[in-house]
């Protein structure tokens, strides 16, 4: 709970950064995706905070698939990447 309010509470922040390069989403995408990242896994939400906060976020994985690689190797823009990964760790239950 305490990850999802502080997501929501960075709303502004995200949706700024989902509006320009390199998301480019409309507005109403933005909000989608902000809301989306705030109902995430709290292990989740809080890498997202941690990343966003401190620029890291290497540690979490999920699907044998780590939000590094997700990164770095494949190109995913970093909010992005958190919601992948938040799919990944849906399909493994």
């Amino acid at each position: 709970m305490k990850a999802r309010i502080s997501v929501l509470l960075k709303f502004r922040a995200f949706y700024r950064l989902l509006r320009h390069r390199p998301y480019r989403m409309s507005r109403g995408e933005a909000v989608r995706t902000v809301f989306r990242l705030s109902a995430m896994h709290p292990r989740i939400s809080t890498a997202l905070i941690e990343w966003y906060d401190y620029g890291s976020a290497n540690y979490l994985r999920y699907g044998g698939v780590s939000f590094r690689e997700l990164v770095e190797q494949q190109n995913v823009p970093p909010l992005l990447a958190f919601v992948e990964l938040d799919n990944l760790r849906k399909k493994e239950k």
